[in-house]
């Protein structure tokens, strides 16, 4: 199971920054099948402009981890 986590530095409260390192730091030792990434911005929210700067690096960590497309038949 892969999980990326995007949180940013200036982020508070029960989703923010140290909440996402302390999850991030207990997935790790989890260990596999589990594997985790992170996505951390400086500065972000829940608008556009943080989720446009997110996609691009998200879709490349996706595109890593989806398999090859196989043939139909």
């Amino acid at each position: 199971m892969s999980l990326l986590v995007t949180t940013a530095k200036d982020k508070a409260g029960s989703s923010g920054y140290a909440d996402s390192r302390r999850f991030l730091d207990l997935a790790h030792t989890a260990g596999p099948p589990l594997r985790v990434d992170s996505l951390t911005l400086d500065h972000g929210g829940h608008n556009f402009s943080t989720w446009n700067a997110e996609l691009p690096r998200a879709l490349s960590w996706l595109t890593q981890r989806l398999p090859a497309p196989t043939p139909a038949g």
